[in-house]
């Protein structure tokens, strides 16, 4: 399922479409992107 194409009416409907994709998504995948600030804060800590 992806959201691009969808056109969600309100921002409950398109936090009903999230919570779907979410609970389809194995924890590999779901660990990788609650990673993403992580990675972020080391990049900037780093060039700074």
């Amino acid at each position: 399922m992806i959201l691009q194409w969808e056109n969600c009416q309100n921002l409950q409907q398109l936090q009903q479409k999230v919570s779907e994709i979410l609970l389809k998504t194995d924890e590999l995948a779901l660990a990788s992107l609650t990673k993403w600030d992580d990675l972020i804060e080391a990049i900037l800590r780093a060039t700074s």
